[in-house]
């Protein structure tokens, strides 16, 4: 079977990755010594940025095994976030507390050892603002059919009520005619400038 990513993309991108700190770095070593999947350095940051982005306090992972992703989620997830961390096996529950409390994450993360994850997603209160989950897995596909609204910190859905703005009125002139439209072309720097703001000056810094 050929790999989805070819090697020297993936020599490329191990490359560019940071370094991490010392309780990632010895579960990345285990996770390869025993054969655990976990998501990875890039993947992780990538959750990291996710849970930033969305202001994600309320996080509901499915299939966490010694807690790697978790502890990304942890990462990029507000100060006062609620992840909720759910596996099958005790055995993982537990050691994935100890990475965490070895993290200093430990009042984020509530453990749900539990056959079926939908069981604690059933129990845990509010609806989470991002979820992770194992689509090969069995209750990967239960999820599915009772699929929640993915939302951030502040629910930007329309409220009942609230009228449409719809497309913005053409400027009118001095005298109440319609302005002539402008020939200049865009500015590329105003998207740029926007991003910038938008990103506020966002870093992640990694240290566990």
């Amino acid at each position: 079977m050929p790999d989805i990513v070819s090697e020297r993309v993936e020599r490329y991108i191990e490359s560019i990755t940071p370094e991490r700190g010392d309780v990632l770095a010895a579960m990345e070593r285990e996770a390869h010594r025993r054969g655990i999947p976990i998501v990875g350095p890039q993947v992780g940051r990538l959750l990291a940025c996710l849970c930033a982005a969305v202001g994600a306090r309320r996080i509901f992972e499915l299939g966490s095994a010694i807690g790697y992703s978790t502890l990304w989620l942890c990462l990029g997830s507000h100060p006062r976030a609620r992840i909720h961390y759910t596996d099958r096996s005790e055995a993982f529950c537990e050691e994935a507390r100890v990475y965490i409390e070895r993290a200093g994450f430990a009042p984020k993360v509530r453990f749900h050892a539990v056959p079926d994850a939908l069981d604690a997603l059933a129990v845990a209160p509010g609806e989470p603002g991002l979820q992770g989950r194992d689509p090969a897995a069995a209750h990967g596909r239960a999820l599915r059919r009772r699929q929640l609204p993915l939302v951030g910190a502040r629910d930007r859905r329309p409220r009942a009520g609230r009228r449409h703005a719809g497309p913005p009125r053409p400027q009118q002139g001095r005298h109440g005619r319609r302005a002539a439209p402008r020939d200049d072309p865009p500015d590329p720097r105003r998207g740029l400038r926007r991003n910038e703001d938008l990103v506020g000056g966002f870093r992640l810094q990694v240290g566990v």
